[in-house]
C-alpha cells in the first residue's frame, strides 16, 4: 500500500502538533482537554466488504428435467392406423428459456440459419446489476457516517487480489491522500488522520489486477473510462473519526453498463476449443469521464474502433467449457440498436477427440435496447445443430445418446458405428434405450417421457410419429430425385442415407440412419447387427398401444452384397409383443 501527501498538508500537521502540544499545557491549569488531537493511533484503513452485483451471474439454466406432466407421448388404442387417438398436450415454448439466466428479462430473440451445419438461437436479456446495501458499511460500529448507494438483498464477492484506490478528502474538499489497495486482504494500511473530524473518501477499481491511476487534478479528481473490455467499481462516503483504527467496509457498485457475451456450444454437443471475436458496430460503445465526487459522467464519446472481447472465462462450473464469457463495458446511455457480436477463431472439440474449425461470423440482436449505468445486459449465442429436412420433417443428422456424467441426453457429432472408435463413452451402453426410458440402462423403466425434449436447449427436438416415419419410407431410391434414398457400408457400418442432389443454405445435406442393431431385452447383448453383411437398424417413435408394453418403431434393412444391397429396404409403423423393454436407436426430429 502507498501513502501520499501533499506537502502542505504534512507541514500543516507539524504545525498542528507543536500548537496541540501547547494548547494541552495552557487547558490543563483549566482540567479541560482538547477534543480535536493529532493522535498517533488513530487512522482509517478500508476493506472491501463485496461487490454490488447478481452473486449467481454465471448460472445458467440447462437440462433440468421437465415437467412430468406433459410427456408428449401417444398413446393409442389399436393399430395407428386407428381412428381412436388419446389426446396429448404439447409442450413448445413460444421463447425457450433453457438458456436464459434465472431473474433475466428478456429484451430480444431470433433464430438465426447460420450454415455451416448449425443454427443459432440469439437471446438479449437485461438484468439489474446493484444490489449494494447502505447498511453494515463499517466493520467497528462506533463510527457515525453516511454512504453512497442503493440498497438490494444479494451481492458477490469481488476477486481477491484486484486492485483498488480510496481518496481521502477533509470536510472542506481538500485532498488529504490516497491508499493503494488489494481486495482481499483483511485491511488496507492504517492512513493516519485526526480524531473528531469528518472525512469524505472515493473509492474506485477496473475490477482486476491493473491498478487505477491518481487522478492528474486531486481537487477536481476525474477518470477516463474506456469503452470494451474494462470495468469500472465505485463507491464512496463520509465519515467522524473516533480515537483509534476507523475501519471502513467498501461496497463496490458498477459504474459502466456490462454486456456480457456468452457463446454456448450446449445445442452442438461440444465444448468450446478457442472463440475470439469483437463487438460488431464500434460507435455502440462509448468511453466517459466520471467525476469521482460526485460520481456522475461528466461527458461521454462513441467508439471509433470496435472494442475486442478479451479474457473468455467459463461462464459456470456446471457447464465448463461449454459455455464461454467475455465482457464488454459503456459508460454510453443513448440507444443501441441491431446490437452485433463477430466471432473469430471459434473452434469445437467434438466427440471422436477432433477439433472443428468454424468461419468468422457476425450475429445481429434484432432489438433495440438504452444500456443504463449498473445494469448487465446478456447477448447469449446458443449454436444449435442443425436439422435435415427430408419429406417435410426436420431430422437431427445424428443419433440420441445419454452420458451419466453430465446428465446429458446428446447427439452424436459424427455417423459413426460406435463400436469402432476409442473414445471411452461410446458403448453399446449408451445408445440403446427401451421405449421412452429415461436412462440407456437395460433395467430402465420403459415409456416415462419424450427424452428428445430433454436435449439442449429444452424442447428444442422431440420423438418422430410414425407418420413422419412413413415420410422417409415414402422417399425414392431414384437418385435423380431429390431427395434419395440410398443403401450404403463404410468401414463403420452398413446405413440408409437421405441425401439431396442440390445445395441449401447448410451445403449438401444428407443424414444417414445407421444399421446398429438392438439391444436384447433385459441385456446389454446386441442383435441383429454386423459391420459387412446382413444388419438392421432400429428406430423408435413416440406412439404405444395403451394398457400394453408394445410401441412403434421404424425398421431399417441393410442386406445383400456390398455392391448392391439387393433385399435392403425401411420399414415404419412396425410393431411386437413386449417391445418396449428391447433398446433401440432414437432419432429426434425438431419441434417446431
Amino acid at each position: 500500500m502507498k501513502m501520499m501527501f501533499s506537502n502542505n498538508v504534512q507541514r500543516f500537521v507539524v504545525f498542528l502538533s507543536l500548537l496541540t502540544v501547547g494548547s494541552i499545557f495552557a487547558s490543563c491549569s483549566k482540567g479541560e482537554t482538547s477534543e480535536q488531537l493529532v493522535d498517533s493511533e488513530t487512522s482509517l484503513s478500508f476493506a472491501v466488504e463485496n461487490l454490488s452485483e447478481v452473486a449467481d451471474a454465471g448460472v445458467i439454466k440447462g437440462n433440468e428435467t421437465a415437467p412430468a406432466e406433459t410427456p408428449d407421448l401417444v398413446p393409442v388404442s389399436g393399430n395407428v392406423g386407428s381412428t381412436t387417438r388419446a389426446t396429448t398436450k404439447k409442450s413448445v415454448a413460444a421463447v425457450n428459456t433453457s438458456f436464459v439466466p434465472a431473474a433475466a428479462a428478456i429484451v430480444g430473440e431470433a433464430r438465426e440459419v447460420v450454415g455451416d451445419g448449425y443454427d443459432a438461437i440469439v437471446t438479449l436479456t437485461e438484468e439489474d446489476n446493484t444490489v449494494k446495501s447502505a447498511s453494515g458499511r463499517f466493520i467497528n460500529s462506533k463510527v457515525s457516517s453516511a454512504a453512497s448507494g442503493s440498497t438490494g438483498n444479494v451481492a458477490a464477492a469481488m476477486t481477491s487480489g484486484n486492485k483498488y484506490r480510496v481518496l481521502i478528502y477533509d470536510n472542506n474538499d481538500n485532498y488529504v491522500g490516497t491508499i493503494d489497495a488489494t481486495s482481499g486482504t483483511a485491511l488496507s494500511p492504517a492512513f493516519p488522520v485526526f480524531k473528531n473530524t469528518t472525512y469524505k473518501w472515493y473509492a474506485y477499481s477496473y475490477n482486476s489486477q491493473t491498478q487505477v491511476p491518481v487522478p492528474a487534478n486531486t481537487a477536481n479528481p476525474t477518470i477516463t473510462t474506456t469503452a470494451g473490455a474494462a470495468g469500472l467499481l465505485y463507491d464512496s462516503g463520509t465519515l467522524t473519526t473516533v480515537a483509534g483504527s476507523n475501519k471502513i467496509s467498501i461496497v463496490f457498485e458498477h459504474r459502466l453498463a456490462s454486456i456480457a457475451v456468452k457463446v454456448d456450444t450446449r445445442g452442438l454437443f461440444t465444448t468450446i476449443n478457442s472463440v475470439a471475436g469483437t463487438n460488431g458496430t464500434a460507435g455502440d460503445l462509448r468511453s466517459g469521464t466520471l467525476n469521482l465526487k460526485t460520481g456522475v459522467y461528466t461527458n461521454t464519446s462513441a467508439n471509433t474502433t470496435k472494442s475486442d472481447l478479451l479474457d473468455w472465462t467459463n461462464a459456470a462450473a456446471a457447464t465448463g467449457d461449454s459455455v464461454k464469457v467475455a465482457y464488454l463495458y459503456t459508460s454510453g446511455t443513448t440507444a443501441i440498436s441491431n446490437f452485433k457480436v463477430t466471432l473469430t477463431n471459434l473452434k469445437v472439440n467434438l466427440d471422436d477427440g477432433s477439433v472443428r474449425n468454424f468461419d468468422d461470423k457476425t450475429f445481429t440482436f434484432p432489438t433495440s435496447f438504452t444500456p443504463q449505468l449498473g445494469k448487465r445486459y446478456t447477448a447469449t449465442i446458443t449454436l444449435i445443430e442443425s436439422a435435415v429436412e427430408v419429406g417435410g420433417v426436420r431430422w437431427a443428422r445424428e443419433n440420441l445418446y445419454y452420458r451419466a456424467g453430465d446428465t446429458g441426453y446428446r447427439f452424436r457429432n459424427r455417423s459413426s458405428n460406435i463400436y469402432q472408435t476409442n473414445v471411452a463413452d461410446l458403448t453399446s451402453t449408451t445408445e440403446f434405450f427401451s421405449f421412452a426410458a429415461l436412462t440407456s440402462s437395460n433395467s430402465a423403466t420403459p415409456a416415462v417421457r419424450d427424452i428428445c425434449k430433454l436435449a439442449f436447449p429444452k424442447n428444442t427436438w422431440r420423438l418422430p410419429t410414425p407418420a413422419e416415419q412413413q415420410a422417409l419410407v415414402n422417399v425414392s431410391t431414384n437418385t435423380s430425385s431429390t431427395p434419395y434414398r440410398v443403401y450404403g457400408q463404410s468401414s463403420d457400418a452398413r446405413y440408409a442415407s437421405w441425401t439431396y442432389n442440390t445445395s441449401n443454405e447448410y451445403g449438401t445435406v444428407w443424414t444417414s440412419f445407421m444399421a446398429l442393431g438392438r439391444r436384447a431385452k433385459g441385456s446389454n447383448t446386441v442383435e441383429n447387427y454386423s459391420r459387412t453383411s446382413n444388419s438392421s437398424g432400429y428406430f423408435w417413435s413416440n406412439t404405444f398401444v395403451q394398457g400394453t408394453t408394445r410401441a412403434y418403431y421404424m425398421r431399417v434393412d441393410v442386406f445383400g452384397t456390398a455392391n448392391s444391397f439387393n433385399n435392403s429396404t425401411v420399414v415404419a409403423s412396425q410393431i411386437e409383443d413386449d417391445n418396449m423393454r428391447y433398446g433401440m436407436n432414437i432419432r429426434c426430429v425438431r419441434n417446431d
